[in-house]
């Protein structure tokens, strides 16, 4: 049932007051309510708030000029880079064309853009929220959103020249490196592993267990590949983090292309004919860790099979082996969160796939930045401790059950991977074994 306001009761009753004091001709009594009824009635509340009428400073200009007045090293723990390299950055993106305003206001500096999104991509948790931010940088939330969305959509312009696959002479290059110094023989192009980027809110989908991870969070899972600098050459986004590794890795465009290539080659050398590769050259492989199936161009570490309580010697060692090297990967992953602590927890909700897309275009971001900028710094071994936000409530019991069916998929997805571990895929595999007891040997004498 509607509910009449005071607002409406109290115009009402003036209005009959009114109404009485011109039947009666009282024009004194007719002059006192007419002020107080004609403000009732262009009023839109009858008591507003005042904190309403208090009205927010906003300063952006002075704020963010007199962050880039402070120390290197502050700069540097605000928004994750230098003053050189901002302005690096700057240059690389001012230009953009999403910077161009097409109304009759001008847009605000990209300077002052590029501050806030850097901020934003850089802190995860109650700093990073849209209310802190406007009341730290003087602009309001809406504005600090739409800027970051800007820098975002800029940054992600330098993909292409910032995230792509190594040509051939650059394969050969890491090839050697791993070869020299990790003792990793026989064509190693690279690290295959994925990582989780959790959510700082749980999704309002109809779908959201998909989004559940076995590490009791909500998030995405996303395949990566990175090289001995720790770059990240290639990586697989748009899976919930409940899916293997394994499923991302045999539905990705490079286990197409590399299978591909794998044939060509194949056919290439037996017709006599030269071989070229764009994505993996015969003899080249991935080193992935025991999630993964082994493969022509995939060698995984070993797994124990089911009822094997230790793996045999031979096998131990190439995993201790390759372990030392496979570790590159998770370093890279540990800078890159570290640095771009927002994937640390996203704050973007998703309800639709445009919000997928949004938080996508997020990481991506991340990722770019992070091949721009792994030069400098030392972010893995130099923590700052901040600590994450804190997941929204989840039953236990709840969170308990859609562990469990994450478990027994990802246990299913393993069983399958043991059985396609022991037929022909495991040459590849062996090859580099018995390379690596050649060079033992040898070097034995």
């Amino acid at each position: 049932m509607p509910r009449r306001s005071a607002k409406y009761k109290a115009t009402a009753r003036a209005r009959e007051l009114y109404r009485m004091a011109t039947i009666l001709n009282h024009k004194q009594l007719k002059a006192s309510l007419s002020i107080p009824y004609h403000a009732l009635r262009t009023s839109r509340y009858l008591n507003r708030p005042k904190k309403y009428g208090q009205l927010r400073s906003r300063d952006a200009v002075a704020r963010i000029t007199s962050i880039h007045e402070i120390p290197d090293e502050d700069f540097r723990r605000k928004l994750r880079v230098n003053h050189t390299e901002f302005r690096k950055l700057l240059c690389l993106i001012k230009d953009h064309p999403v910077f161009v305003s097409h109304g009759p206001r001008k847009q605000a500096n990209p300077l002052l853009q590029l501050t806030v999104a850097l901020y934003r991509l850089g802190h995860c948790g109650c700093a990073a929220s849209t209310f802190e931010i406007g009341e730290q940088f003087g602009v309001s939330e809406g504005t600090s959103a739409i800027w970051t969305t800007r820098v975002i959509k800029a940054i992600l312009s330098l993909e292409r020249n910032n995230v792509y696959w190594p040509d051939e002479n650059e394969r050969k290059a890491i090839d050697r490196h791993f070869e020299e110094e990790e003792d990793i023989p026989d064509g190693c192009v690279g690290i295959i592993d994925g990582f989780h980027v959790p959510f700082a809110y749980k999704p309002a989908r109809h779908d959201a267990v998909d989004f559940f991870s076995y590490k009791g969070r909500y998030g995405f899972n996303i395949l990566g590949i990175c090289d001995h600098l720790k770059r990240i050459r290639y990586f697989q986004y748009g899976y919930p983090a409940s899916a293997h590794d394994a499923r991302i890795f045999k539905n990705c465009s490079l286990f197409e292309e590399a299978n591909a290539d794998a044939q060509s080659n194949r056919e290439a050398m037996l017709q006599g004919r030269a071989v070229h590769s764009e994505m993996i050259s015969q003899g080249e492989y991935l080193l992935a860790d025991s999630a993964f199936p082994a493969g022509d161009w995939c060698v995984p570490l070993f797994k124990r099979r089911r009822g094997q309580n230790d793996l045999d010697r031979p096998e131990a060692k190439f995993n201790k082996k390759c372990s030392s090297a496979r570790v590159k990967i998770e370093h890279a992953y540990g800078i890159l969160k570290n640095r771009w602590q927002s994937l640390r927890s996203l704050r973007v909700k998703i309800r639709n796939v445009r919000d997928e897309g949004v938080a996508t275009c997020w990481i991506r971001a991340c990722v770019v930045l992070h091949n721009l900028l792994i030069d400098t710094g030392d972010w893995y071994n130099r923590l700052d401790g901040d600590a994450d936000e804190p997941d929204d409530y989840i039953d236990i019991e709840r969170m308990q059950e859609r562990m469990e069916r994450v478990l027994e998929r990802h246990r299913e997805e393993e069983e399958d991977e043991a059985r396609d571990a022991r037929d022909a895929s495991n040459l590849t595999r062996k090859r580099v074994m018995e390379r690596m007891q050649e060079i033992e040997r040898r070097d034995l004498l």
